[in-house]
């Protein structure tokens, strides 16, 4: 007899507003908040916010049992929490230009992918320029005190980075509950890590531009059936009116009885229009192109895998486009899983169709084919 499968929360949870009145905790930057200690927890699971309640603010706890006592012992913890959070607001906001530059410095820090820790690097850098830049300037001084009193510490700059983070949320959402019309497309894929990963895409009417924007990727560590991409679903958007979807057609998303779509449309009591792998014409085109691209597609994996699965080669020909100053690193390595990467394998080769050539050449490897005009 096989074992009964424990039913569980995936790893992927979201607060839960009745969490508040219950154990005293607010939700900020997607971690629960302690209104008592301000300590931010790790994970939104329930057992940990009691497990930090009982321990930790048992006094509180046993002062306010659970019901209406605690629930107005909590609104006022929440008063006060807004209250110290507006006069920190108002503060901050006295800093002007140095607030704006921060949050400048941040942004581009973010941008470029580098770490928070670069902020400090980014002000030492500005200090020694601007003692140079500005020698002649009367009010050097002024200046570089300016540079100095600007705040880029890694705390800073993650600090910005939650705020703008937060900021764009906020911003999808009113869009998207003022639009007259939404839809989400959903795609589930695996990372590196070999952890499922469900991509949310959002598209709707601001004004009168159609935007197209990404709202989430949510990580899903356990099963991938279509119950599960439908909690994860729910819980991102819950309370909203989904009007249309569009899967990537795997059988979690598009089967008749336990895919996501007949969940979602059983859960909505309605059905939902949905379009099955739209994304995919190129992919069927590729298919029925004959024999002729088949065996082209065949060489041009069979010389880039070549060069790219033993190291040596690999270095060899990165040192080759090193010296003619090109302007890709290397090769791209074909993926048969994914048929989008047949275009971009096919692309980068026929840019570095020369460089291939002379290379092969190098090591005594000869595929008529690259000196054919007509096969290229």
């Amino acid at each position: 007899k096989m074992a009964k499968r424990k039913k569980s929360d995936e790893d992927y949870r979201s607060f839960q507003l009745e969490w508040t009145d219950i154990y005293a905790f607010v939700e900020k930057s997607g971690f629960p908040l302690c209104l008592i200690c301000s300590e931010r927890l790790a994970s939104n699971k329930k057992s940990n916010l009691q497990r930090h309640l009982m321990t930790k603010h048992a006094a509180f706890a046993a002062k306010y049992l659970e019901g209406e006592a605690r629930k107005k012992a909590c609104e006022e913890l929440q008063r006060k929490m807004k209250v110290g959070q507006s006069k920190l607001l108002a503060w901050s906001n006295k800093g002007g230009s140095l607030n704006s530059a921060t949050f400048a410095g941040a942004f581009e820090i973010i941008r470029e992918g580098k770490p928070f820790t670069d902020g400090e690097y980014v002000k030492r850098c500005m200090l020694n320029i601007g003692k140079e830049l500005f020698e002649e300037f009367p009010n050097k001084d002024k200046i570089l005190q300016q540079i100095q009193d600007m705040p880029l510490s890694a705390k800073t700059v993650h600090d910005r980075a939650v705020k703008m983070a937060d900021q764009v949320d906020k911003q999808q959402i009113e869009n998207m509950s003022s639009a007259t019309y939404f839809l989400f497309a959903l795609d589930k894929s695996t990372d590196i890590c070999d952890v499922a990963q469900l991509c949310i895409l959002g598209r709707y009417i601001c004004g009168n531009l159609v935007r197209e924007e990404m709202l989430a990727i949510l990580p899903m560590k356990k099963q991938t059936r279509g119950e599960d991409i439908l909690k994860t679903m729910m819980d991102f958007v819950s309370k909203k009116q989904i009007q249309l979807v569009c899967t990537d057609g795997a059988p979690s998303m598009m089967s008749k009885h336990k895919g996501f779509i007949a969940l979602l449309s059983e859960q909505q009591k309605r059905p939902i229009l949905s379009f099955h792998c739209i994304v995919h014409q190129e992919a069927l085109c590729a298919q029925s192109c004959g024999v002729e691209l088949s065996d082209a597609m065949a060489l041009v994996v069979r010389i880039v895998n070549w060069i790219l699965a033993r190291a040596l080669n690999h270095c060899q020909f990165q040192s080759l486009l090193e010296e003619v100053d090109y302007e890709y690193p290397g090769l791209l390595m074909h993926n048969n899983v994914r048929w989008l990467s047949h275009g971009k394998v096919l692309a980068r080769f026929a840019a570095c169709s020369k460089e291939i050539k002379t290379f092969l050449e190098m090591k005594g490897v000869t595929h008529p084919e690259l000196s054919n005009c007509d096969w290229l």
